[in-house]
């Protein structure tokens, strides 16, 4: 059985494990994962974290390691929870029982179309869609396996394409490591094609948020009193007004100096009371909150299939959620299980022949 780990290295950490099956269709797949407390002891309707919810049509087992050979059922009783949290203080380990505990979840599915379709991977409460494919191709002397997986981008969610502050195939090597814009270019060189970079992908992410600071104000303009400008003119205004916030603001690590911008551009604070209230912030957290759960996002992706590996696509090895900034990220990989049965028929059926031949020429 071939087995490839996609790695990672943070908060919340995921592990995804996807098992192709000998029929190159039917599959398996596994989360490993930690939860809350009340989750462990409790049978609530849907377990996981910031970004897992798993839904009761799971199988839910909990253990310590992956490499545990025993698992238990979940919910664990209040007893085994008391006992764990016992021997963790009789130890001196300062760690939590939910951090302790790793929760494993499983699901078996007919093909891996259903299974693609049923992922319960989240980021800011918005669900991840994926497709996939898989193939068995046989052959007499081995049959050949192909898997690929393509996880669905989120450059829909920004209403201001990255394309507009930086170059496409800057923009999939920043974020993805692809295209290797690296092969065959000088360091001087790819100093120059990367310079500024960080900054011009901070512009983008600003100027979505002021995008979406002029769509609210726009939206509910009646509330502005005094405004300097009618509400035409603002529509009118509104890339002038982002292009100055632009280059004047950061939203993302200022986020207090948002009212300032539109005081600064007009010269007026009639907006302020609209951009400083609650309204403004849970629109811009329900629009844009997603950014900061798509940097944290990072899943370990191991993928199991039969045979051993032929082909694979998976570097870098892991999976985070800056992949899906650009374009979509698509995981392929190939394997190969050879017969051994077949090279032993196909010399039977050689010298099989031939002994009958020779034996006959004897007589």
């Amino acid at each position: 059985m071939a087995m490839l780990t996609i790695a990672c290295n943070r908060s919340q950490n995921i592990t995804m494990m996807t098992q192709i099956n000998n029929d190159g269709r039917s599959c398996i797949r596994c989360f490993y994962f930690h939860t809350d407390s009340a989750s462990l002891v409790t049978d609530v309707d849907t377990i996981g974290n910031d970004y897992l919810h798993i839904g009761r049509e799971w199988k839910r087992q909990w253990c310590f390691t992956q490499a545990d050979s025993v698992y238990h059922e979940l919910p664990m009783t209040s007893q085994q929870y008391a006992e764990i949290r016992e021997e963790l203080d009789r130890q001196g380990i300062d760690k939590s029982v939910e951090d302790t505990i790793l929760v494993v979840v499983e699901r078996h599915y007919n093909t891996t179309e259903e299974m693609s379709a049923d992922l319960p991977l989240v980021l800011a409460d918005k669900p991840l869609t994926a497709t996939s494919i898989s193939k068995k191709n046989f052959r007499w002397f081995y049959t050949d396996y192909h898997f690929s997986e393509s996880y669905a981008s989120c450059d829909s969610l920004f209403s201001i394409p990255i394309t507009d502050y930086v170059d496409k195939d800057v923009a999939s090597y920043w974020f993805t490591g692809k295209p290797n814009l690296a092969e065959g270019v000088p360091g001087a060189g790819m100093k120059e094609m990367l310079d500024n970079v960080e900054e011009r992908i901070s512009q983008w992410v600003n100027a979505n948020i002021a995008d979406e600071i002029c769509n609210q104000i726009i939206e509910r303009y009646d509330e502005v009193v005094n405004p300097p400008v009618s509400r035409e003119q603002f529509i009118a205004l509104r890339d002038s007004i982002i292009h100055f916030a632009v280059l004047n603001l950061d939203f993302y690590n200022e986020a207090s100096r948002e009212s300032n911008f539109l005081c600064d551009y007009f010269h007026s604070d009639a907006y302020t009371p609209l951009v400083s209230s609650e309204e403004m912030d849970d629109a811009l957290e329900q629009r844009y909150g997603f950014y900061g759960a798509l940097i944290g996002f990072n899943v370990q992706y191991n993928l199991s299939m039969p045979g051993r590996f032929t082909a694979f696509d998976y570097e870098p090895l892991h999976f985070t959620g800056e992949y899906l900034v650009p374009h979509d990220y698509t995981i392929t990989a190939s394997s190969r299980v050879v017969h051994p049965w077949a090279f032993v028929a196909t010399l039977l059926l050689i010298f099989i022949p031939l002994f009958l031949v020779r034996r006959n020429r004897k007589e």
